[in-house]
């Protein structure tokens, strides 16, 4: 069955009708939607236009039907499930913060400066979400092989952003790594901040392989077809700048 669409009564645009089963971009924009309407509750000067508790209770139900309908469909290791519990935990502590905010905001009892404090320690726990959600996709990928019959799970870059934001191509498998072009190489290689020296594109590619956690570097040569053949070797060769590209 598919997801049904979160509502609301102050006009916050809603996610897209989502996949079934959901993606990583329709977790994401789940996720987006219920930031959204947390802003909205905290913004809106006028008592009548912020949205309402149940507003932001749908959107929470939302976002977690569709990651635990995501997490159904993948064979999850066994290190899964204490991570996951991890940040449920830390979810719900964001959850308890978030209301308080809400209650005190309401009651006007609170000055600007403990506001910012409370929304500072809110991002802090954030960022760690975000990190503790990268390291477990990697860790993830790490088991996946070639990313078949499994795919990879996608890896944000490091400011939180996912690919498909930055108009790059989910990298679900080694072989969509191997295949990716000279731009999203380049891309890819940079808003990661590797710092794997790769002075070829292929051996971009490889570094860009091994920080998503992929165990299979060696379908670059295995294939066969010249495209990732010797992906480390005659580095910097025609090319005085390092960018992958040859100097003309």
């Amino acid at each position: 069955m598919a997801l049904v669409l979160p509502t609301n009564g102050r006009n916050v645009r809603t996610p897209l009708p989502p996949n079934d089963p959901p993606t990583s971009a329709d977790i994401y924009a789940a996720s987006d939607y219920l930031n959204r309407i947390r802003f909205q509750a905290l913004a809106a000067n006028d008592m009548q236009a912020r949205v309402t508790d149940e507003d932001i209770a749908n959107a929470h139900e939302y976002l977690h039907c569709a990651i635990a309908k995501k997490v159904a469909t993948a064979a999850a290791p066994p290190w899964f499930t204490p991570v996951q519990q991890q940040m449920n935990t830390m979810q719900q502590q964001m959850n308890t913060m978030q209301q308080q905010m809400i209650t005190i905001q309401q009651e006007n009892t609170i000055t600007r400066q403990q506001l910012n404090t409370m929304q500072q320690q809110m991002n802090a726990m954030q960022g760690q979400l975000n990190d503790v959600k990268r390291e477990q996709n990697i860790a993830y990928n790490f088991t996946a092989g070639p990313g078949w019959p499994y795919p990879y799970k996608i890896v944000p870059f490091p400011d939180g952003t996912l690919p498909n934001a930055q108009n790059l191509p989910p990298l679900t498998n080694i072989r969509v790594i191997r295949d990716l072009s000279s731009a999203d190489t380049r891309k890819y290689y940079r808003l990661y901040g590797i710092k794997l020296p790769a002075t070829t594109l292929d051996a971009q590619r490889l570094a860009i392989a091994l920080h998503i956690g992929s165990t299979a570097p060696m379908l670059f040569v295995e294939d066969g077809d010249g495209d990732g053949a010797g992906a480390g070797a005659g580095a910097g060769a025609g090319d005085d700048d390092g960018d992958g590209d040859d100097d003309e």
